[in-house]
């Protein structure tokens, strides 16, 4: 095939990537909606620290490229088209910024995904074990999902897939270059999200040569600090509080001091895969393959950092925490495709068994598109008609909680991660007929400074509705009557009064 139609070959993945993250996106709805605007506000109102010129509050996991990703976005953008103070424009046009900080997402998506697949076509000349390696993320069902979110976890996807490439193209005792993009790679996934920590293990088992060893960890360091150069005021913060996750059972720190709760581990292992079958499916057939002695050590590798992967997630479990290793899946499908082909003479049915089985394994994820696409597009209208009703209740304060679906409370939740200052007098002049449930009924307006005389609030104000997930009956406290006034799929509509 001529060079240039190897090259279009390779942008067919990158688009389709895209593509699907827009997709869902138009689906999922916009992203003030509550079950889309945690992390993407809080992302967003610290983008905008940094484009103010200040360090993000918001540094746990740590975040910083993408924050700072979004600040250079927030920038152009009131370049382009801004109306008055950056902090006023956003605060106004929330869902633009949003919407260009998701595009420039997918574009460096698109780009890293191309990127993989040119690093092994230009190294091996082989077109088909590209075009794996960028098929890789693809047996990760939750990848088009993960593309239509702004957080860190579409770009880990992507770094992954080139991390994948440069891993598999690697040569035996290494190389300088091999190393250092590894390096850099591993450390910027690292400062995308701690989850990327399993990438610090192929390098150290791939490169036995203590000097590759010693580069690929100063590499890393250095591209790690460089990562986060826009939260090292905040360093100790973020030191302290990755500790703190570490050494708890629960999630964000929480629960009982131990390292793996016991009770809960294995459970939570299984239902992770459980719900990445193919990954899991992946992982089992690449563990075969080396124990048969087939590229042990690139497979070797790539194996170590998927199944430390799952067993990192298995103690905080969630899906997307899985996105750091499923670029190296690819190494999986190469690896398997080369025995298939060493094993299987052109006249056997060997070859095309393996071809259905391979197209099988990427017709389901389409499927699974579809139909989350459609489970979206439900909650998305569900979200909007709850939404409309508060809004029309004209005469009636609103409280909001945790999962409203409201623009004041995905400002409000936006803020609440980042401290800027001045935006609660903003947010409160633009919606002065809103307060906060921060759980127990205890509301709170937009300083979030202290709770407000609740018996008197209610009887203020004869109309008060609180629009959130619905309320537990036990936690309601005795001086206030609630009257359900419309239910929805996720949130509930409550008339609130005094006792």
């Amino acid at each position: 095939m001529p060079r240039p139609l190897k090259l279009v070959a390779l942008g067919l993945l990158p688009v389709l990537y895209a593509a699907a993250g827009l997709a869902l996106k138009a689906s999922r709805g916009p992203y003030w909606l509550g079950t889309n605007a945690d992390p993407e506000y809080a992302y967003l109102f610290n983008a905008l620290e940094i484009a103010s010129g200040r360090a993000p509050y918001n540094v746990g996991h740590p975040g910083t490229p993408l924050q700072m990703l979004g600040a250079i976005v927030l920038r152009g953008i009131a370049l382009v088209s801004g109306r008055g103070t950056l902090a006023l424009d956003v605060i106004a046009r929330p869902e633009t910024y949003l919407t260009a900080m998701h595009v420039a997402i997918l574009a460096g998506v698109a780009i890293l995904i191309f990127s993989a697949g040119l690093i092994v076509l230009r190294r091996t000349g082989h077109l088909g074990a590209a075009l794996l390696v960028q098929a890789g993320p693809w047996l990760f069902l939750a990848t088009p999902g993960e593309l239509s979110r702004v957080r860190p976890e579409p770009l880990l996807i992507a770094l992954s897939a080139v991390y994948g490439a440069v891993l598999l193209t690697s040569a035996v005792d290494g190389s300088r270059r091999d190393v250092t993009a590894l390096g850099g790679l591993t450390g910027a996934g690292i400062a995308s999200k701690i989850t990327a920590l399993p990438l610090v293990l192929a390098p150290l088992v791939a490169f036995r040569a203590w000097k590759w060893q010693r580069r690929f960890i100063a590499t890393a360091a250095i591209a790690f600090l460089m990562g986060i150069i826009a939260a090292w005021p905040r360093v100790l913060s973020m030191g302290k509080w990755m500790a703190t996750v570490a050494v708890h059972a629960d999630a964000y720190g929480g629960g009982p001091v131990t390292v793996i709760d016991t009770t809960r581990y294995l459970p939570s292992l299984w239902g992770l895969l459980v719900a990445e079958p193919i990954m899991a499916l992946t992982i089992v057939v690449g563990a075969l393959l080396w124990l048969g002695g087939h590229r042990r050590r690139v497979l070797g590798a790539a194996l170590l950092v998927q199944i430390a992967q799952v067993l990192m997630v298995a103690k905080h479990p969630g899906v997307h925490y899985l996105a750091p290793a499923v670029g190296t899946l690819g190494i999986n499908l190469c690896v398997a495709w080369v025995f298939v082909r060493d094993r299987a003479p052109r006249s056997t049915l060997l070859r095309p068994l393996a071809l259905s089985a391979l197209a099988a394994v990427f017709v389901f994820p389409v499927a699974h598109v579809r139909a989350q696409a459609a489970g979206l597009r439900a909650l998305r209208d569900d979200q909007q008609r709850t939404a409309a009703m508060t809004q029309q209740s004209s005469g009636c304060v609103a409280v909001y909680a945790y999962g409203s679906s409201s623009p004041a409370y995905a400002l409000q939740f936006g803020n609440l991660w980042a401290k800027l200052p001045d935006v609660a007098a903003m947010l409160t002049s633009r919606y002065p007929g809103v307060v906060f449930d921060r759980g127990g009924l205890n509301l709170r307006d937009f300083t979030w400074q202290r709770d407000l005389d609740r018996p008197q609030f209610l009887r203020d104000h004869p109309c008060v509705l609180r629009q959130a997930p619905p309320l537990d009956a036990a936690a309601v406290p005795q001086d206030v009557v609630i009257q359900t006034q419309y239910a929805g799929q996720t949130e509930t509509i409550y008339r609130l009064r005094p006792q």
